[in-house]
């Protein structure tokens, strides 16, 4: 544990899905956070973190298409006893 706090060390796939689990976080996000960790080289973590912004923006536009199909939200009209 000591040698991954001082970046000596690395988390292993297995494990960092794992590790999700536990804490219940999403899996796919925590490997794409791990290759951005391990990358050597500058050039490598801004396309990792590149990848990460496109899957992001990806799923926004598929929230919005989502709810622009749904139709508009009809809340009905409530009335207040005096």
């Amino acid at each position: 544990m000591s040698q991954i706090k001082r970046g000596e060390r690395h988390l292993t796939a297995n494990q960092c899905i794992f590790l999700a689990n536990i804490v219940g976080t999403d899996q796919k996000e925590a490997l794409l956070n791990l290759a951005i960790e391990k990358s050597k080289t500058k050039e490598e973590s801004k396309i990792w973190s590149d990848i990460v912004k496109k899957i992001s923006a990806a799923c926004i536009a598929g929230i919005v298409a989502a709810a622009c199909l749904t139709g508009p939200v009809v809340t009905p009209h409530l009335r207040y006893k005096r």
